[in-house]
């Protein structure tokens, strides 16, 4: 996402703000699961 667009002229909108931080934060933590579990992951897949 580019950086320049989030820092539009003028205050960003706090609803929708906290609305893509709130998502991001989602994405975050699916992200840190996926990479945290890969092995468990494999083996489950391997295992049926």
């Amino acid at each position: 996402m580019d950086e320049s667009s989030a820092a539009a002229p003028g205050e960003p909108d706090p609803e929708m703000w906290s609305r893509r931080k709130s998502s991001s934060s989602v994405i975050t933590r699916t992200a840190v699961l996926t990479i945290r579990t890969p092995a468990a992951s494999a083996k489950d897949i391997l295992d049926k």
